[in-house]
């Protein structure tokens, strides 16, 4: 499984500051789904493991569980956790990972993780092949994050154009996923756009998130752009574009279920 963009020891804390913001609110995304409050989750790409303090909170009878292919993430997910949850090493791409979880599970979430990778249909595999009957799986993520930015700078939609093509991922995923599920053949498959329109104080935070990205990424972003000077200018004026409120910022966020019937 590719590393992710982000690995960095301080990721972890931007991811919770990320939940914070009122456009990355896990409530808000998941507020419209059903849970009976006895599932039993695996977390697949946990990050730092907000979620299972989210669903905690609000089921407390859920049954918890996290599992993240980045050694960094996962030590950041145990201390921020405060090891109340178990946690395990797993990358999408590997079946035989999922079969080494010795917890069962009945749901799988999958939050902001997609599209950071590529090869979604196989990934979207594993999670059919790896639930039981009448499992569900929840998918939480993008379509346009990053790219979606109306700018005519030149140089920046260069820029844009070689980092969505180079960076390992696809920021076009969302739109895809429907697609996905119904090959890997989940039925039921419901899903509900939420419009991330940054404006104002949502804006504002935009940029200290992008601030932080470009900062933690720095060592693929100098890869794919070819040069520390290049880079440079592109995180200049990139984060100078971002901060004009004429300019519009969208993303649309996806949230995804279906079950395996």
């Amino acid at each position: 499984m590719k590393s992710y963009i982000l690995e960095d020891s301080r990721e972890g804390t931007r991811l919770e500051s990320q939940s914070l913001l009122d456009l990355y609110s896990p409530e808000s995304e998941i507020s419209h789904l059903v849970f009976k409050g006895t599932e039993s989750i695996l977390d697949a790409g946990c990050g730092s493991g907000l979620m299972g303090r989210y669903f905690k909170m609000k089921y407390p009878q859920i049954s918890y569980m996290g599992g993240d292919q980045s050694l960094e993430r996962l030590k950041s997910a145990e201390e921020l956790n405060c090891h109340q949850f178990s946690f395990f090493k797993l990358d999408l791409f590997s079946m035989e990972d999922f079969k080494k979880i010795p917890v069962k599970y009945d749901t799988i979430f999958n939050r902001y993780v997609l599209h950071h990778l590529k090869n979604h249909q196989l990934i979207i595999q594993n999670f059919y092949e790896a639930l039981p009957k009448s499992g569900r799986l929840i998918i939480v993520d993008f379509d346009g994050i990053f790219s979606n930015l109306g700018t005519n700078n030149t140089f920046l939609i260069e820029c844009i154009n070689k980092i969505t093509s180079e960076f390992g991922g696809d920021v076009y995923v969302g739109r895809k996923l429907s697609t996905h599920l119904n090959l890997a053949g989940f039925k039921n498959i419901s899903w509900k756009v939420q419009l991330m329109d940054f404006q104002g104080e949502n804006r504002m935070a935009e940029v200290e998130q992008f601030k932080q990205r470009f900062e933690f990424g720095k060592e693929n972003f100098v890869k794919i752009l070819g040069s520390e000077i290049t880079y440079h200018r592109f995180v200049k004026e990139y984060l100078a574009e971002l901060s004009k409120p004429h300019v519009t910022m969208f993303y649309n966020k996806i949230i995804i279920e279906g079950w395996k019937l």
